[in-house]
C-alpha cells in the first residue's frame, strides 16, 4: 500500500508515539525512504491523540486539516485527528484501507 501511494505521488509522513530512540530507525530503516518526514513523539514532547502533535505535523508539512488523511491502528488517535477536521481511518487491514482511500479519491 505504501509503495503504491508513493508511486502515485502521494506525500507520506510517519507520526509515531514511539520514544526518542526510534527516530533514527524510522528515518533510516527499511521504510524510511517512503516518508517525506518522520515525527516521533519522544523527540517532540507531545503525543497522539493530542491536538498539539497533529498541529505541529501539519505546520511542518505546510498542509491544512482538509488536505490531510490520518491512518492509525488506534481509534482514540484517529478521533483526535478527526476532532481537528482531519480525515481519519482506523487501520484493520490493507483491503479496508485501500477501499477507504479509494472512496476519498472518488
Amino acid at each position: 500500500m505504501l509503495l503504491d501511494l508513493k508511486a502515485g505521488g502521494t506525500r507520506l509522513a510517519l507520526l509515531s508515539n514511539a520514544g526518542r530512540d526510534f527516530g533514527s530507525y524510522f528515518r533510516h530503516g527499511t521504510l524510511g525512504d517512503l516518508f517525506e518526514q518522520v515525527f516521533v513523539s519522544g523527540e517532540l514532547g507531545t503525543v497522539k491523540p493530542g491536538a498539539e502533535i497533529f498541529e505541529h505535523v501539519m505546520a511542518e508539512l505546510g498542509v491544512t486539516a482538509e488536505q490531510t488523511v490520518f491512518i492509525d491502528n488506534k481509534a482514540e488517535n484517529v478521533e483526535g485527528a478527526r476532532a481537528l477536521g482531519i480525515a481519519g481511518h482506523v487501520y484493520t487491514s490493507a483491503a479496508d484501507l485501500r477501499a477507504y482511500l479509494e472512496s476519498l479519491a472518488a
